[in-house]
């Protein structure tokens, strides 16, 4: 068994050195780096699809340069969710395009951008210029943007980047709130898929959408190469009278993650993760640092959620820099 794993971590890492080379040779193209989720799939037909990326906007975004149209109702749609409100939309319209590009059956994606209000009308623009054909439902809610605002805390004695203290860096959190927040336009969605926006997507996500949660919430990617302790201070964690969590305990990803709306409003895991922004706010230490939405995250979906394993994620590679943690990370995977 030990020889039959140490293949597939060889393959594994094979795997990721080649599509990093991929996305590599995209970042030049685009002008900025991305991070790369990678489908379980058949990776020769996943890099030609990605390949074709560049090409998409010569022909038109859709079904040769027409208009995606699908007879679907939104619970047969493929709901795929962003969350921003940065004005660089470089990497969300790449993100757009390898989806689509990697799909077996484009017309059953439906993709979804929440933003601020103010910037509704330039992200609109933006996307009849750069995704011709594409439906994307560009939607805001003041009431939810200023409800998790009013929850939020930064501190400079977290480590964390200032560009995460925004309402969008949580709104993942909210997206089935979000998508009903407009009566004229309400989404019944059965399941929603969050990526951050700086991806390249070389895999179906209909196969995500599709998965079998085996009576689980959530399907994420289980880091073992990072631990809980890496994140949250289990001291104060502890104080907060919160013993059963392990230090050691994998790091549950949520660059990408995919959630079924009924279980998650039934075992309130949106209140669950309130109820850590407001410990987090009350507390005189830092209950958790390097990040803003990453802790309350694992703590609330705690192990309600089924490990998609790391070849569907590589989490920060679109970042300026990393933590020490996460540099390490990486070159345990091969990457110096």
């Amino acid at each position: 068994m030990a020889g039959l794993d140490a293949e597939k971590d060889v393959r594994r890492h094979s795997w990721l050195r080649r599509s990093l080379a991929t996305i590599g040779a995209l970042a030049v193209a685009t002008g900025f780096l991305m991070v790369v989720i990678l489908s379980g799939g058949d990776l020769s037909q996943s890099l030609g699809a990605a390949a074709g990326v560049s090409d998409i906007g010569k022909r038109g975004v859709g079904l040769g340069g027409r208009r995606l149209r699908s007879a679907a109702g939104d619970e047969d749609h493929v709901h795929v969710c962003f969350c921003t409100d940065d004005t660089d939309l470089r990497a969300l319209v790449v993100a757009i395009r390898s989806a689509l590009a990697s799909a077996t059956d484009p017309t059953r994606l439906k993709f979804h951008v929440v933003t601020a209000g103010e910037l509704v009308a330039l992200y609109k623009e933006a996307v009849k210029k750069h995704l011709p054909g594409v439906p994307v439902d560009v939607r805001h809610s003041t009431a939810l943007q200023n409800r998790i605002h009013s929850l939020m805390s930064f501190r400079d004695t977290s480590r964390a980047r200032r560009e995460l203290a925004t309402p969008f860096n949580l709104a993942a959190f909210y997206l089935h709130d979000f998508l009903s927040s407009r009566k004229s336009s309400k989404v019944n969605a059965k399941r929603v898929i969050h990526i951050d926006t700086d991806t390249v997507i070389l895999g179906d996500l209909a196969e995500l959408y599709d998965m079998d949660l085996q009576g689980r919430t959530v399907a994420a990617v289980k880091n073992c190469k990072l631990r809980m302790e890496d994140y949250i201070d289990f001291e104060v964690l502890h104080s907060f009278g919160y013993t059963r969590f392990d230090p050691q305990g994998c790091v549950t990803e949520r660059s990408i993650f995919m959630y079924d709306v009924q279980q998650w409003v039934k075992k309130n895991i949106t209140g669950t993760i309130e109820d850590w922004l407001v410990r987090y706010r009350s507390s005189k230490e830092d209950l958790w640092f390097d990040g803003m939405s990453t802790a309350p995250w694992m703590l609330a979906v705690d192990m309600d959620y089924l490990e998609l394993g790391e070849e569907w994620g590589c989490q920060g590679a679109g970042r300026e820099s990393m933590t020490i943690p996460e540099s390490q990370n990486l070159r345990r995977s091969g990457f110096d």
